[in-house]
């Protein structure tokens, strides 16, 4: 059985980003996965305090708040969904600090030797990015920018991104017969 974690970086818990993940987890669910979700937003954490004692001392983050839990699920999960809605170019704040304390993951060697991850090989990641602004041609770099961290050449996931425009209003990927879709879709695609 394949486990599932979610980690919702948006202050909206039943907006866009919400929206596809759930149901990504849903048909997953109905596949036979189990999966866990974390509102980012509703946790006590702090980002990333650069003591590197997960390079010297320890083989997971030191620092014990809310942000805990979410990291041991994470290493123990099949498949990590990441739910954030653009804002401002980037990944939301909370979601900046997650990712920032997921260099615990790395091993102390990552700059020089083979082995660049603690986590298991054969991982899957699904990024659920939702923006405002219609085009494509605009934050797709911070999409690029993750994927370099939490791909094969750091994290190692097998990477996926399901990347809805246009979203202003928090009910619009509801409405999107295509988005739905195409989460169904990948739902399948992360199970297979």
């Amino acid at each position: 059985m394949k486990k599932i974690v979610c980690v919702m970086g948006s202050p909206r818990l039943n907006g866009n980003c919400a929206t596809i993940a759930r149901k990504v987890m849903t048909v997953a669910e109905e596949l036979g996965a189990t999966s866990e979700t974390f509102n980012l937003y509703q946790l006590d954490f702090k980002g990333c305090v650069a003591c590197m004692a997960c390079k010297r001392t320890h083989d997971e983050c030191v620092l014990q708040d809310n942000l805990s839990q979410v990291l041991r699920a994470v290493r123990e999960a099949d498949i990590l969904i990441v739910a954030t809605p653009v804002y401002f170019g980037a990944v939301t704040g909370e979601m900046k600090c997650f990712i920032d304390r997921m260099y615990s993951v790395l091993t102390p060697e990552y700059r020089t030797g083979p082995n660049f991850s603690r986590l298991a090989p054969g991982k899957k990641c699904l990024f659920v990015m939702t923006q405002g602004y219609p085009g494509g041609d605009r934050f797709g770099e911070a999409y690029d920018i993750c994927a370099g961290f939490f791909g094969p050449g750091r994290f190692g996931y097998e990477m996926h991104l399901i990347r809805g425009l246009g979203l202003f209003e928090p009910t619009a990927a509801a409405n999107s017969a295509e988005l739905m879709q195409q989460a169904e879709d990948m739902a399948r695609q992360l199970m297979a």
